[in-house]
């Protein structure tokens, strides 16, 4: 397969297409005219650890002839890497077959946190009780 077209999802954001006259979405494009994005990859690529991965970048047309005019290329690959305790939360969120993001490992942090705060109260009266002979 081809993989996702660059007019899909041009870099920078916002850059020109470089079309002239070209249809499309419906529209008419000019040089002038800028492109926004329009393409998520979803669903997300979890690379697990111990897993190679690689982004190849090739263009369909291939590049200009030697003393041709010097043609940019350019591709954008966004990340987020979890090492450490967010890693092992990663992999519980993952197994539970839950979105892997910033905000769900926080709010799966948080829930461990209050699971942890509500044992240390529960075995704290528990004490408390032993100590006053049973009673409460």
């Amino acid at each position: 397969m081809f993989g996702i077209p660059g007019l899909a999802s041009p870099y920078p954001r916002g850059a020109a297409s470089g079309l002239s006259g070209a249809v499309l979405s419906g529209s008419t494009v000019t040089n002038d005219q800028n492109i926004l994005k329009s393409f998520d990859l979803y669903p997300d690529v979890y690379v697990l650890p111990g897993q190679v991965w690689q982004i190849l970048f090739t263009t369909r047309d291939g590049t200009q002839a030697a003393g041709a005019s010097t043609e940019v290329l350019a591709a954008f690959v966004k990340y987020t890497l979890y090492d450490g305790p967010d890693a092992l939360i990663a992999n519980k969120l993952l197994e539970l077959g839950v979105t892997i993001n910033p905000n769900n490992v926080d709010w799966y942090k948080r829930s461990l946190i209050e699971q942890q705060q509500r044992a240390s109260v529960a075995q704290s009266a528990a004490a408390a009780a032993a100590a006053n002979g049973g009673q409460a």
